[in-house]
């Protein structure tokens, strides 16, 4: 149990720093994720750890560093333990691993472009994509077609795809930028805040919810015909 739980931390640890990369797998990338985490956690904590005991108790320098190379055979070690135990972990046991320390997204409410109210919790239970962009920003107006035609695509299913205006110019209008865009995703206004939630700092972020409610993947890509796009949006329809 201490193994899946040092998996599941490190999992999540490596998705914090590389949320720009889809976090569906298959088992091989699993075990890549998990010998990128021990690294980090190896230079984030034990390390920055050990070497705090080792001057509190008034060690030299030199007897320091020595000690943090031995540290470092130590994890590498507990590594290659550690993707030999991986290499024989079933997927679906890594995909429930995963899920348990996937970020849940939080609840807000704005206004549709029409005045027309929005809550996440009506949503509950049904996957959701959250397109946080504006009408200045050349590299949404890029993405927003490849989006378009995915919501098309998936229209028969229960997937929401709703956008996000903020930092928008005074005398801005959102959902009419999107109609002469050609794309009739619908988009909620003054979303300033909700970005913040979220941790946006920049535009295009796209937030893919799954049914539980919990945040799958974000994304700052501009192309269009990325294939991770349809690839997260099918993890949350299936």
């Amino acid at each position: 149990m201490r193994v899946v739980s040092l998996f599941i931390n490190t999992v999540t640890i490596y998705r914090k720093f590389s949320t720009d990369e889809p976090f569906f797998c298959s088992a091989n990338e699993y075990r890549i994720v998990f010998v990128r985490s021990m690294s980090y956690l190896q230079k984030l904590s034990i390390q920055n750890y050990l070497f705090k005991i080792i001057y509190q108790n008034y060690l030299s320098k030199e007897y320091a560093i020595k000690k943090g190379l031995v540290m470092k055979l130590v994890w590498f070690g507990i590594s290659i333990l550690a993707l030999f135990f991986l290499s024989f972990m079933p997927l679906h046991i890594a995909d429930a691993a995963s899920k348990m320390e996937e970020s849940v997204a939080p609840n807000f409410e704005l206004t549709h472009a029409d005045g027309q109210p929005f809550n996440l919790h009506d949503y509950a239970g049904k996957p959701v994509i959250l397109h946080f962009w504006a009408t200045w920003c050349p590299y949404c107006k890029k993405l927003q077609p490849g989006l378009e035609k995915l919501r098309l695509k998936y229209q028969h299913t229960d997937l929401q795809m709703i956008g996000i205006s903020f930092k928008e110019d005074v005398g801005a209008t959102p959902g009419q930028s999107l109609l002469e865009r050609g794309v009739k995703m619908k988009t909620l206004v003054l979303g300033d805040e909700v970005a913040k939630l979220y941790g946006v700092r920049g535009t295009p972020t796209t937030v893919f919810i799954d049914r539980t409610g919990h945040i799958a993947w974000v994304t700052n890509t501009s192309n269009p015909d990325d294939p991770n796009l349809e690839k997260a949006l099918q993890f949350l329809v299936d």
